[in-house]
């Protein structure tokens, strides 16, 4: 029911993004932004975003050139695009903007952006330390890289193909949202010598019950104990 009332709430949203569309560029739709009134960012659009998408660098309103530096909240949710490339003028992203996109497979971003990176086709901050979405189509399983300390909010929301997922020693916090809808995920492998902090949302919609939590045998009575973790089907890892 909760799901339910978040994509409810997500529709409406969307819906409400489209009347507030302040220019359209052929499939693109655009607002300016509020912090930078004379920069705009992505929006959501009736048209539907699909296939390869790639970013502007610039749009144009009324014969004005308008530089395109910002992706906004649930830009893309819902489309059928399978990649998406940011170029270097790329300094914000909104809210859940790659969610329930069932065919997106990978980001590109230009070397040159100061803000993002794409590592085999996976969103970071350009320090590495924080993941920030996963393209829903791209993998079963996945290895998060040993820079991250962070899974960032949603950032694998909507991946419902995911299966198995190994967080390394170097993640300390999952924030809101970070695995919601993966109602595929049976398997979980934490290699940290302490509990990560986990938003209590962290997990909607997946069925801890049936999925494994695999931790450091002398972590698992701690786990047990966890008001996150402790509803997992928790064993220790083999040696």
């Amino acid at each position: 029911m909760k799901r339910k009332l978040i994509l409810l709430t997500l529709i409406a949203v969307v819906a409400a993004q489209l009347r507030a569309v302040d220019f359209r560029n052929g499939k693109f739709y655009y607002e300016y932004r509020e912090d930078i009134p004379s920069e705009a960012q992505i929006v959501s659009g009736d048209s539907g975003y699909k296939g390869d998408v790639v970013i502007p660098t610039t749009g144009t309103d009324k014969g004005k050139t308008v530089p395109v530096t910002a992706i906004g909240t649930w830009a893309f949710w819902g489309s059928t695009m399978t990649s998406l490339t940011l170029h270097a003028s790329i300094n914000f992203i909104g809210e859940e903007p790659f969610s329930s996109c069932p065919d997106f497979k990978q980001f590109i971003v230009d070397p040159a952006n100061k803000h993002f990176t794409a590592i085999d086709g996976v969103l970071f901050t350009k320090d590495e330390k924080t993941l920030l979405a996963f393209p829903a189509a791209k993998a079963t399983e996945y290895v998060v890289p040993e820079s991250v300390d962070s899974i960032g909010a949603s950032a694998f929301s909507g991946c419902e193909n995911l299966k198995k997922v190994v967080i390394p020693a170097s993640v300390k916090k999952l924030s809101d949202y970070a695995f919601a809808g993966c109602s595929s995920l049976n398997e979980i492998v934490l290699l940290s010598a302490e509990i990560p902090f986990a938003a209590e949302s962290a997990f909607n919609g997946v069925s801890k019950a049936a999925c494994r939590l695999v931790v450091p045998a002398d972590l698992v009575e701690a786990y047990k104990a966890d008001i996150v973790w402790k509803d997992f089907n928790i064993e220790a890892k083999a040696d």
